[in-house]
């Protein structure tokens, strides 16, 4: 086909062409992920393995919550421990000054603007119980609004405060005698900067097949908006008025968030008595490559969804998600489940502790048999008070059943499972400073070191999937960012009290990010 063959595609075209994509991407990962999920989350809230019966011990042990809660604790000290663990390289001599400063003002956009300890914390717990854990990184256009009020002004000092960038009249009364002017400025300042937020996991949809999200040829944001907040964001009412909203794929009522507000009570999202603006609406905002105008070259395009209806499309450089991959598979791009690895033992350690309790339970309260007639009472015998009298007609009247012994090898076999626990997860009882066999006179400190150095291996090698997936693409994306939208000079207040002026438009284009992990 010649190039010129090509044709333009609408927007009824476009719309189609993302609700396929949206199908096979929730259709996949809703089906498959989403149980698996549901179930992680489960055992990670010690809501199962439920008891096989009533009566039994209901005793779950915690074994999904402490491997992950381990693991995301040594992630976390990693990189949030106060050392500058992400830094700017220079380019040559004379540009080590530029990337220091470079390197301390991306760090004050990261931890400063915004909360990156929380977002690393959200992403790494995502991470080792969905399989990905998925941040967004973008540039919010804001102003923050002020009021100011002002008296006895001249005419020249109104029209001088007028000059100000950002500065209105809200209100003016009229002038006094002496010709002075009294009323309120309206300040707008803007406060634009640059956003980092983690994405809940059923927030994010992907291509099936995708290999990473660099080669995927569809990924999106989903989330749930009312007609009032897509007014407030500016979409024009022609557009808005057209919107017929889909309910099939109601956030609300996916297993994963059922499963995660368990424990809190159940919210109801039934809102058809409530008014049309605050209903809710299915909005996805869709990163595909797609040849718009028919030139025959397919180009990144940012198109956004509500319900039936394109509010918009722009052509953009990169995709704002960034993914973390505890334990990636090659060739794709979600890995393993870190959480299930670990359900079998849970399921286990349960089923042999809830027998021990209940051997206890059994042998300190047994059952009896009675002779028909013997008891005098038979109230006196349920009662089982302490101390308590019963009477009987005969001395065979009542007789203990006879209880088979507790299996030897169970505590045993707690012990293996607790071994094997280690050897899945890399999360050693050494590593956490659990284990006193070690540290003994026999062992000097630097074979206590050198053990514990060894039993991070694996929790090692996941910090340099984060640090290598996450942390330097992050650090890349908040440079772009400022490059491209602060062309304003400022003056920031950096570490040690320094207060510098500076101008990221300036900068270079693209920087060389270094990790420095200090795990052990």
């Amino acid at each position: 086909m010649k190039k010129t063959d090509y044709k333009k595609v609408t927007d009824a075209e476009l719309v189609a062409l993302l609700d396929s994509n949206i199908r096979r991407s929730i259709g996949y990962y809703d089906s498959q992920l989403s149980r698996e999920r549901k179930k992680v989350i489960d055992y990670y809230n010690a809501v199962l393995p439920k008891p096989a019966h009533d009566g039994n011990s209901k005793y779950v042990s915690q074994d999904v919550y402490d491997s992950v809660e381990a693991m995301k604790a040594a992630l976390l000290e990693t990189f949030s421990a106060g050392n500058k663990t992400v830094k700017f390289a220079p380019q040559n001599a004379d540009d080590a000054i530029v990337a220091e400063v470079c390197t301390q003002y991306a760090d004050y956009v990261c931890h400063r603007q915004n909360d990156l300890y929380s977002v690393m914390s959200s992403v790494i717990h995502d991470g080792l119980i969905a399989r990905a854990g998925i941040a967004k990184v973008f540039w919010q256009t804001q102003d923050e609004i002020t009021f100011e009020d002002f008296e006895n002004l001249t005419v020249d000092q109104l029209d001088m405060r007028l000059s100000e960038d950002g500065i209105e009249i809200e209100e003016m009364t009229e002038q006094d005698e002496m010709g002075l002017i009294s009323g309120t400025f309206q300040v707008s300042k803007d406060t634009s900067q640059v956003i980092i937020d983690s994405i809940a996991p059923e927030e994010f949809l992907i291509s099936p097949q995708a290999r990473s999200l660099e080669d995927a040829s569809f990924c999106a944001h989903r989330t749930v908006k009312t007609l009032s907040d897509l007014r407030e964001e500016g979409y024009p009412e022609r557009l808005l008025s057209k919107i017929v909203p889909n309910d099939t794929d109601d956030l609300s009522t996916d297993p994963e968030v059922l499963s995660r507000h368990e424990e809190i009570g159940e919210d109801s999202s039934d809102n058809g008595e409530m008014q049309e603006q605050v209903r809710n609406i299915n909005v996805f905002e869709c990163y595909v490559s797609v040849d718009i105008e028919g030139s025959g070259i397919a180009e990144q395009y940012r198109l956004i969804k509500a319900g039936n209806v394109l509010l918009s499309k722009d052509k953009v450089a990169r995709r704002p998600f960034i993914s973390f991959v505890p334990l990636p598979i090659p060739h794709a791009f979600y890995g393993s489940n870190f959480g299930t690895k670990i359900v079998a033992t849970q399921n286990a350690r349960t089923v042999l502790t809830r027998s021990i309790l209940d051997h206890a339970v059994i042998t300190t309260n047994p059952r009896y048999t009675v002779v028909k007639g013997s008891l005098t009472n038979p109230r006196e015998l349920i009662d089982n008070r302490v101390g308590g009298i019963v009477n009987v007609t005969r001395p065979d009247a009542i007789a203990p059943m006879n209880q088979a012994p507790l299996n030897p090898f169970v505590f045993q076999t707690i012990q293996l499972l607790e071994a094997d626990k280690e050897d899945t997860t890399g999360v050693s009882r050494l590593s956490q400073g659990l284990n006193k066999d070690a540290i003994s006179k026999q062992n000097s400190a630097a074979m206590v070191e050198q053990l514990a150095t060894m039993s991070q291996q694996r929790q090692k090698i996941i910090a340099r999937n984060f640090a290598n997936q996450f942390l330097k693409p992050l650090f890349h994306q908040v440079y772009a960012l400022c490059i491209e939208n602060e062309d304003q000079e400022k003056i920031v207040q950096l570490s040690g009290g320094q207060y510098i002026q500076i101008k990221p438009s300036d900068w270079n284009a693209k920087r060389d990010v270094t990790i420095e992990l200090a795990l052990g």
